[in-house]
């Protein structure tokens, strides 16, 4: 990512007129309007949770070594799988709210009852 025109200091997750912009500087400076900046909070907390969840899951995987897992194991790669299902799922909920709201102007519903 590219750095933020503004502060230089943080990675830019948001673009004004073609120029890189963090999310700290768009709050400042009134830019992108509270929605988007909300929407791109979100998503990023999703994907961070989404890798999470996926190195936990290759974490227990990679703990097999190679035979069968005992009851326990199973039981591990399951909830690990869940987690990770859940994971990306809200990743790509996220992901569709912020595209729906850039691409067509919906506004998402959980942000319609805030006020913003």
């Amino acid at each position: 990512m590219a750095r933020c025109a503004y502060c230089k200091a943080k990675e830019a997750e948001l673009y004004e007129d073609g120029s890189p912009i963090c999310l700290k500087c768009a709050e400042l400076t009134g830019n992108n309007g509270g929605i988007q900046t909300a929407l791109v909070q979100a998503l990023s907390e999703a994907m961070l949770r989404a890798d999470s969840a996926n190195a936990e899951f290759t974490a227990i995987m990679s703990d097999i070594p190679g035979g069968l897992p005992e009851s326990d194991g199973v039981t591990r790669i399951r909830n690990a799988s869940a987690q990770l299902v859940v994971a990306r799922h809200r990743l790509m909920e996220a992901h569709t709210r912020l595209a729906d709201y850039l691409d067509r102007g919906i506004m998402p519903e959980g942000l319609k009852r805030s006020g913003q």
